[in-house]
């Protein structure tokens, strides 16, 4: 007593704090699995750390806890690929893109990616259904074995029914590997590509202030923009260099999206009809050096080579969204023009006899209310 006032002895408390201490490991170690309950169930690693830094703590706990895989088990993580092939076309990246909720102005919903795991050259065909991949797929094949003299000996792609081709693969002698479901960093060199275009695609839709509906035209520019644009992946090579062994040239690229003046045809016109048409630039047509234009005051789409470019100057930049909104529903209603001509930029690859053959089954592995069957199916588009 102190003052009137009682003060516990150190010693008791000493005492007493040991005793709590003791009591409590004793419980711990009747019930190995005590602590590692009031801690709320941490990982391993945890209980270790703990156990090191309160020597007090006694964990040997060894059991499997199953509460703590069903409330904190997550994916495992994914190594950095290691293997590179050894040849162009050893390895080829597929995966499909879409359902896009605008369709193109052509009607497409989907296109089909390729990439070629040695240079990263990439291909992008257009689709208006999950139903054109196999002939795109056959194709495809076809092009490889007759302009490179190669012959594709792997193709991944996902788990999706869109590609079990099993015929196909087995006429060409393809081995086919597929991702995991539901993991698609299997399938990432394709999955990066599909991210990287996209990113590239929308930079140039807010440039050009284009309708998205024209969007299609825009997928293709990238992706030819893409190729031959230097890879850090690549040793600072452009996948056209590593693909053609040469190195691309940006003598013929113009902006798109940019206000161009087209030459009138001299025919059916009078001397003092315009010599000019104003225009969009909207890309490049593969095997003809001319430029694909769209015509700001017919919406027609034609090819040119005899065109003035003002690369600063965006038409559709100038528009209100009001108007924008207006020449999108133009666009999207005016293919029942007839007075309007739209040529699509389809190259056959292959005997349209032999794709008309593959039309059946390459609809047996979609469901039915995915497949819309029309005359563009076994055509290819080159990006």
């Amino acid at each position: 007593m102190l003052d009137g006032l009682y003060y516990p002895d150190e010693n008791i408390s000493t005492v007493q704090d040991h005793a709590f201490i003791n009591t409590t490991m004793n419980y711990s170690k009747k019930d190995i699995n005590v602590l590692h309950y009031r801690l709320g169930h941490p990982c391993n690693n945890v209980l270790k750390q703990i156990c090191r830094i309160f020597p007090y703590v006694h964990n040997s706990c060894t059991n499997i806890c199953d509460i703590f895989h069903y409330s904190k088990q997550h994916k495992l993580p994914f190594p950095n690929s290691t293997t590179n092939s050894d040849d162009y076309f050893d390895l080829i990246h597929v995966d499909i893109w879409g359902v896009i909720s605008i369709s193109s102005i052509h009607g497409h919903k989907y296109f089909l990616t390729m990439v070629d795991d040695f240079s990263r050259h990439t291909w992008t065909f257009l689709m208006h259904s999950k139903g054109e991949t196999r002939n795109l797929l056959l194709n495809f094949v076809i092009y490889i074995k007759n302009q490179f003299k190669k012959d594709i000996k792997v193709i991944r792609f996902d788990n999706g029914p869109k590609f079990k081709y099993i015929d196909l693969y087995n006429k060409y002698g393809i081995i086919h590997q597929r991702s995991c479901v539901g993991t698609p960093q299997q399938n990432s060199i394709v999955e990066r590509k599909h991210q990287h275009v996209l990113n590239v695609t929308r930079s140039l839709l807010f440039q050009s202030n284009l309708p998205k509906c024209y969007w299609s035209y825009v997928v293709n520019h990238v992706v030819h923009l893409i190729n031959i644009m230097p890879s850090a992946v690549l040793k600072n090579k452009s996948p056209y260099e590593m693909l053609y062994q040469k190195p691309p040239t940006y003598l013929d690229l113009k902006t798109f999206g940019c206000l161009c003046f087209a030459s009138t045809s001299d025919v059916n016109i009078s001397k003092l009809d315009p010599r000019a048409r104003k225009c969009v630039f909207i890309g490049f047509k593969n095997g003809i050096k001319g430029y694909i234009l769209l015509d700001l005051k017919t919406r027609e789409i034609f090819i040119s080579r005899n065109d003035l470019f003002y690369e600063t100057i965006f038409s559709f930049s100038s528009m209100d969204n009001d108007t924008i909104e207006k020449s999108m529903t133009q666009d999207l209603n005016f293919l029942n023009d007839s007075r309007i001509n739209i040529r699509e930029d389809h190259v056959y690859l292959s005997n349209p006899a032999e794709e008309n053959q593959d039309d059946d089954e390459s609809i047996t592995d979609v469901d039915e209310d995915m497949v819309i069957k029309d005359s563009n199916q076994g055509q290819i588009e080159p990006a």
